[in-house]
């Protein structure tokens, strides 16, 4: 995750592609904003706001970049969202 972060702060442009797998992105995206996600990934830069969000992080305009801690609480919440899709894509019923 460090180098998702410093490449988002860099490289804000790049596709978040990059770092993240597919699932992971869309179901961050998808739980993020409530609607199904683009056929093109966001920005990297775009990607780690919104998993930051998902950690606690307000993006308000004072606010300095993300925590590492804020991050972590994000990527495992996106983790466990793309896990979730997956099982709900293969129709499985498997409880873990």
């Amino acid at each position: 995750m460090p180098v998702a972060l410093k490449l988002g702060r860099t490289c804000p442009d790049v596709d978040c592609k990059a770092i993240f797998e597919r699932c992971e992105w869309q179901a961050g995206y998808l739980v993020a904003h409530r609607c199904a996600s683009p056929d093109q990934p966001p920005p990297l830069g775009e990607m780690v706001i919104l998993i930051a969000t998902l950690g606690g992080y307000l993006d308000c305009k004072y606010d300095g970049p993300p925590a590492p801690e804020i991050l972590w609480i994000g990527i495992r919440r996106v983790r466990e969202f793309s896990i979730a899709m997956k099982f709900q894509e293969n129709g499985e019923r498997r409880y873990v």
